[in-house]
């Protein structure tokens, strides 16, 4: 699973769900990195790029050890509002360790529904920035 918004779909849901702007940054914008970054080079990517959600799609099972250094790094870097989502084959167990470490969201699998995603990702920005959650 890859955890990304198309441009496409951006426009359509500042549509449906209403401006997708706060203090004339985008919640939502897509930024597809390298594969093989380190922890360190994503929260460096992510302070460049001033992003509000970092995506990640670990699939090689090293989520318990990767995840933790990419929230750690960007606490570092005073990112405390960035939420972090996670996608990949992850139990059950390391996804409640993965959200109590700060995880916004933990998608496996059984979350096939696009929509549903973006939308829970869409809300986690919103209530990072103080703005009232959307229903879907």
């Amino acid at each position: 699973m890859q955890i990304g918004i198309k441009k496409h779909q951006i426009s359509r849901l500042e549509t449906e769900w209403g401006s997708a702007h706060v203090h004339n940054r985008p919640l939502l914008a897509d930024y597809y990195l390298n594969p093989r970054l380190t922890p360190s080079q994503i929260v460096a990517a992510a302070v460049e790029e001033d992003v509000r959600c970092v995506g990640l799609s670990i699939l090689s099972g090293s989520h318990m050890e990767l995840v933790p250094d990419v929230i750690d790094g960007l606490r570092e870097a005073g990112l405390d509002d960035v939420r972090v989502v996670v996608g990949g084959i992850i139990p059950e167990g390391d996804a409640k360790v993965l959200e109590a470490r700060g995880v916004a969201a933990v998608f496996t699998p059984k979350d096939y529904d696009a929509n549903t995603i973006m939308f829970r990702i869409l809300n986690e920005i919103r209530k990072s920035q103080g703005l009232a959650e959307l229903r879907l």
